[in-house]
């Protein structure tokens, strides 16, 4: 049973070199009208895979080293709509510089290429995606 339920998710992307077949990390913020932002996922990852692209929950290492999710989207819908809010983020935050919206000045240092901090999360962030409503 898909409908709305006022439910919106922003995708921040931090892109990121050197970390092997990490191509960024990135945080899920959940917000709903009357709310504000009420549920925040961190350490979600973008991965460079043998057929592409996918997004990598949270996750901790267990016996024997297998990887499991410490959270992870429930149905297939839910997880549709975090893989497309995460790889339209991060498509943004390669193809466009970030830009500071006060100042209209590129928001990550030129030498250093680190990303100026959110406002209001204080965290390095890129480009900010989903803003459309969950089902």
């Amino acid at each position: 049973m898909d409908r709305d339920i006022g439910i919106s998710l922003d995708a921040r992307v931090r892109p990121v070199d050197g970390m092997g077949r990490v191509r960024a990390y990135a945080t899920l913020a959940f917000s709903a009208a009357g709310m504000g932002r009420f549920f925040v996922v961190n350490g979600v990852k973008v991965v460079e895979g043998a057929k592409g692209l996918f997004v990598g929950m949270p996750s901790s290492v267990g016996k024997g080293g297998a990887h499991r999710d410490i959270c992870h989207p429930a149905t297939g819908s839910f997880r549709n709509q975090v893989n497309e809010a995460v790889l339209s983020a991060y498509s943004r935050a390669i193809d466009e510089p970030a830009v500071d919206t006060e100042t209209g000045e590129a928001a990550a240092d030129t030498e250093t290429g680190e990303l100026a901090p959110d406002t209001e999360t204080g965290e390095p962030a890129a480009s900010v995606g989903g803003d459309g409503c969950l089902s």
